[in-house]
């Protein structure tokens, strides 16, 4: 490379093109012509690059850089390695200690920060969201709404004197709501009576604290066929404008009480899903802390209200008296029933249920209860092949204990039902009307009114779904032993009619059902032998009553 400077100029050479003499040494010549000698070469202009490259101080700085990353970087890499040796070696060694006191957790807790520390949720053992004071409050009286409200939009809400319905010490209890989740309560609507959905509606966001009240979602099941009796729209429109709480869906036809559920829960935004009946009445100020309570202590917990009995007959709507408390069981036709004792060979070892404190039952009515929402999912919902009404609170309570759940019944949480018994004598409006597209969806042939007899008796319709849903239930959730002393008990033999056996037989390919086997798999559900034992028996002291022991030949 030629420098120029003045009158001089500078060549820097290269040595490895040089002799062995003349390596690394810098000639100086003055120019005393502009030519040059005709034997002398031109520099290379590559030779020249590769020169520039090398000795550029440059080049030099960026070695450096990397020389310390590396150097950062393995040192890094060494104290982590030496951290993980001596962590594994101090845990092995104090292995008789507290795991929750181990060198990790003592490691852990030097690092963490008094922020953190305030930030971390405690568990629920170490703070409960409930106490019990020495005095009682206004647990009974209070409401959540103003005076002028209740006077100006509440015409439904009532005080009855039902006071004594309750164990006193319910009124004793204390709660933090700010520890608690909040609920969407869903009421699916059919048919109902005039007046009986406001008082359901009007008792819940009264009685509801609002910090735990996230929603009520109405679902219409009328359908858009107006040649049904579309009842109770006037109704439902009145109280869409009562609260922004209050949400309204119309299904576009009848999809029956699971599905319509289903549709409630789809579109909940609570932690917690409530079900309940569209003719009911909040007791009390405190009925979902109470309801609550045994979820915040096991997430996997189904939590049912303990139920009073609202008169049917009566125009007032009268209390029948204080109900008595009682483990939810089945009777021999597989259809929801109660029993108030168990153990009882001698008048020594006859148990009742609690009359305060929640307590564990096999199954449970079908509706009046909380569960979490993820829950309710994990355990696959309701299945969606049950059709108009029936089977779904079985099956829920089977796919419960099965999958690692549990059931309980809450004595301080109670509500008034109104149960249509005298359909006849009231003009009650249920059961509601079946369409034919909806009974060949069920699995039902075309010719299903003249079909599906039980002991050679022709049902209604109705009383057809009902059948068919709890032998859809015992399909999926029970076994073949079960399933055969149910066809005798409820069809005269072992084996289902033709008739009855061919729709089942559908169940084996219908996507609905598939689903729930799935679910079952996934949850690694137990087996109803399973259920027989460590659930009904230890609960009620009796087998259920399809077992084989209790079957007469």
């Amino acid at each position: 490379l030629a420098m120029t400077s003045g009158d001089r100029a500078i060549d820097i050479i290269d040595p490895s093109q040089q002799n062995d003499n003349h390596a690394g040494i810098l000639k100086q010549r003055r120019h005393t012509s502009p030519k040059r000698k005709q034997n002398q070469s031109l520099p290379n202009r590559n030779d020249t690059f590769r020169r520039r490259k090398r000795v550029s101080p440059r080049h030099h700085i960026v070695f450096s850089i990397r020389d310390v990353i590396k150097f950062i970087f393995g040192y890094t890499m060494l104290l982590f390695f030496v951290l993980k040796i001596y962590l594994s070696m101090s845990s092995s060694g104090e292995s008789n200690m507290d795991s929750n006191q181990g060198p990790r957790a003592m490691l852990r807790s030097k690092v963490e920060t008094k922020e953190d520390k305030k930030n971390e949720k405690e568990p629920y053992w170490s703070n409960p969201m409930w106490w019990i004071e020495d005095e009682p409050d206004d647990w009974f009286e209070r409401i959540y709404i103003s005076q002028i409200e209740r006077k100006k939009n509440y015409h439904a809400l009532r005080y009855m004197d039902i006071k004594n319905n309750f164990n006193p010490v319910c009124g004793h209890y204390r709660f933090d709501t700010s520890g608690m989740p909040d609920a969407t309560v869903i009421v699916p609507v059919l048919n109902e009576e005039t007046g009986m959905l406001s008082m359901t509606i009007h008792s819940i966001l009264a009685r509801t604290p609002p910090e735990l009240l996230r929603e009520i979602i109405i679902v219409d099941d009328s359908g858009a066929d107006h040649t049904l009796d579309n009842a109770n729209e006037e109704e439902i429109a009145e109280l869409a404008l009562l609260s922004p709480k209050v949400k309204v869906v119309h299904n576009a036809e009848r999809i029956g009480c699971a599905k319509s559920r289903m549709v409630g829960a789809n579109m909940a935004e609570g932690e917690v899903l409530v079900f309940v009946d569209s003719h009911i009445e909040m007791e009390s100020a405190t009925w979902l802390e109470h309801l609550l309570v045994p979820i915040l202590e096991n997430p996997r917990t189904v939590s049912t209200q303990t139920i009073d009995v609202i008169d049917d007959l009566d125009s007032k709507h009268l209390y029948q008296g204080k109900a008595l408390n009682f483990w939810g069981i089945v009777n021999e036709n597989f259809i929801f029933a109660y029993q108030n004792e168990r153990f009882n060979e001698a008048n020594e070892t006859i148990e009742h249920p609690s009359a305060r404190e929640p307590y564990e039952t096999p199954f449970i009515p079908g509706s009046l209860f909380a569960i979490r929402k993820d829950e309710f999912f994990r355990l696959g919902g309701y299945d969606k092949g049950l059709y108009v009404w029936g089977g779904e609170n079985t099956e829920l309570a089977l796919k419960s204990w099965t999958c690692g759940g549990r059931l309980v019944i809450v004595p301080c949480s109670r509500v008034g039902h109104m149960f249509r018994v005298h359909m006849k004598e009231t003009g009650s409006r249920w059961p509601p009307l079946i369409t034919a597209e909806t009974m060949q969806k069920a699995g039902f042939d075309a010719d299903y009114k003249t079909k599906y007899k039980v002991k050679g008796e022709n049902f209604n319709d109705f009383e057809k779904i009902v059948k068919w849903n709890n032998i859809r239930v015992l399909s999926l959730w029970t076994n073949d032993e079960t399933m055969q002393n149910y066809n005798k008990r409820t069809f005269g033999s072992r084996t289902l009619p033709p008739d009855w056996q061919q729709a089942q037989e559908k169940i084996k390919t219908d996507p609905f059902a598939l689903e729930q086997i799935q679910k079952k798999k996934e949850n690694q559900c137990q087996s109803f032998d399973w259920f027989d034992k460590h659930v009904y028996m230890r609960l009620t002291g009796n087998h259920h009553p399809l077992h084989s022991s209790l079957m007469k030949e």
